[in-house]
């Protein structure tokens, strides 16, 4: 069974503009003649791979602690897209979208892409992008999505991810009041990829494979949970 992480690494990933940098701090040493070592991390939760609950942008919506642990948990699939995806070709793309969808790419979703997506019943979008939108239209398309309880995951890293259907399971810590979250992930998934072409840019069409071509099983599994304990077995 294959295990791809599409997470990124914590400290080393990119910081939104005016977030806090990420810290470790040695609380305890073994050098220094103590049992354990010990650290203590500080930063911004949405640094790094990391999951957008409604409460991000709604000020009434769940936190992370009240997600269905079933949001991140089933069939996904992996889309590459570049540039600005637009509502129409949404519609083209995804016209039976699965719950949930991660898109490989340099791109961001538009407010009327983030409205055929949630009218469609996607649980959850994932991007590779800091944010998944631009900056013009970041707090609409938040919104748009976080009030149809559609979560985000930002910041993935999906190079070692090729197009396809996969099996995730991505569950965030569950820290009650929390906007967003960092994420322990395991993804058992099974691709699907022969003949099938996901591999999207400009008007490019999106295909399903046969159900019957030869398929390699293996786990797209993103995680970074530090010592923070979030656990799944899968079989």
């Amino acid at each position: 069974m294959k295990i791809i992480d599409i997470t990124r690494e914590w400290t080393d990933a990119p910081v939104y503009p005016g977030d806090p940098e990420p810290a470790l701090t040695l609380l305890q040493s073994m050098a220094m003649g103590d049992a354990f070592n010990v650290q203590a991390f500080s930063g911004c939760l949405h640094n790094g791979t990391h999951m957008d609950a409604p409460l991000h942008a709604v000020p009434d919506g769940m936190d992370t602690a009240a997600l269905p642990p079933d949001v991140g948990v089933g069939e996904c699939l992996v889309v590459e897209y570049e540039g600005v995806l637009l509502g129409d070709e949404a519609e083209r793309l995804l016209p039976h979208p699965p719950a949930r969808v991660l898109f490989k790419g340099n791109m961001t979703i538009s407010s009327s892409a983030a409205f055929v997506l949630a009218d469609a019943g996607v649980r959850l979008i994932g991007v590779e992008a800091p944010s998944i939108a631009s900056p013009e239209e970041d707090t609409a398309v938040h919104r748009q999505l976080l009030m149809n309880d559609t979560v985000l995951i930002e910041n993935l890293d999906l190079s070692g991810a090729i197009p396809g259907f996969y099996f995730l399971l991505a569950a965030p810590l569950k820290i009650a009041g929390a906007r967003c979250a960092r994420c322990c992930w395991n993804d058992n998934y099974k691709n699907r990829s022969e003949g099938y072409d996901g591999r999207i840019c400009g008007k490019r069409s999106l295909g399903c494979g046969s159900e019957n071509a030869a398929s390699p099983v293996g786990i797209v599994c993103p995680w970074d949970c530090g010592g923070l304990a979030v656990g799944f077995l899968c079989l």
